[in-house]
């Protein structure tokens, strides 16, 4: 079996980039995917070029947290508040499956200038995912997939599949997005939290490609945090053979 650990958030704050350079220098994280429009963005990709993982960086999708890349969007109540930043009030309801022409135009317009600034720091590892897991909402989906083929992105994470006991509905739903992923680009075989793999690890296939997502950050006192005891994540992955997208393209 490999595990791809990947670390969420990068850019985020100060707390979590310097948690996530921990992790990963530490070699308990293989990736990180990065946010590229928040106040952080900069210092992010500062580290990870002093720390030598500058090949090792996602894009992070965002539309729900901090201000956007682009004007239009600010002006959708859907997406931002009266001050322009995004509200995290659209994936919610029959916006996770519908957008007006509007809307898909604003989203379409802010994507193109996250993909864009991402691109332009010099990572060509050019692996997507996204904060709140936007990207598996099916409005959302549904206008990035010709943004992948235009961009050449190569790889994007799988909505979560790790076996998570799920009503009918929604485990036809994540099957189906599931494989329309997988055949536009190359992703693992599963994909879930810590949890999910230590929960599920015995019904894994061992030829299997794991993703697992973790959100290190540090606390108040300085302690690196996963959002899980830091040694559940060691605990989880001894003995496991970490990769990064790059090793799958």
């Amino acid at each position: 079996m490999k595990l791809i650990v990947n670390a969420d958030d990068f850019g985020f704050s100060a707390d979590v980039n310097q948690a996530i350079t921990t992790v990963i220098t530490q070699q308990a994280c293989s990736n990180t995917t990065l946010m590229v429009n928040m106040p952080a963005t900069e210092e992010a990709v500062g580290l990870s070029v002093q720390n030598g993982f500058s090949d090792r960086i996602g894009l992070h999708l965002n539309l729900t947290d901090g201000f956007p890349l682009t004007d239009p969007i600010q002006d959708q109540k859907l997406f931002c508040d009266s001050d322009g930043y995004f509200n995290a009030g659209f994936h919610r309801g029959i916006h996770r499956f519908y957008l007006n022409k509007k809307e898909e135009d604003v989203v379409r317009l802010e994507f193109s200038a996250q993909i864009e600034k991402y691109l332009s720091y010099g990572f060509d590892l050019k692996h997507i995912d996204s904060h709140h897991h936007i990207h598996t909402n099916y409005s959302i989906f549904k206008i990035l997939t010709p943004l992948l083929r235009k961009y050449e992105i190569n790889s994007i994470r799988l909505t979560r599949n790790m076996f998570e006991e799920v009503p009918l509905d929604k485990n036809i739903y994540k099957r189906l997005l599931n494989n329309k992923i997988r055949r536009i680009a190359v992703t693992s075989n599963y994909m879930g939290s810590v949890a999910d793999f230590e929960k599920y690890r015995h019904q894994i296939p061992e030829t299997s490609i794991v993703e697992i997502m973790v959100h290190p950050v540090l606390s108040e006192e300085g302690i690196l945090d996963m959002h899980v005891p830091y040694s559940n994540v060691v605990d989880a992955i001894r003995g496991e053979e970490l990769i990064s997208y790059r090793n799958i393209l």
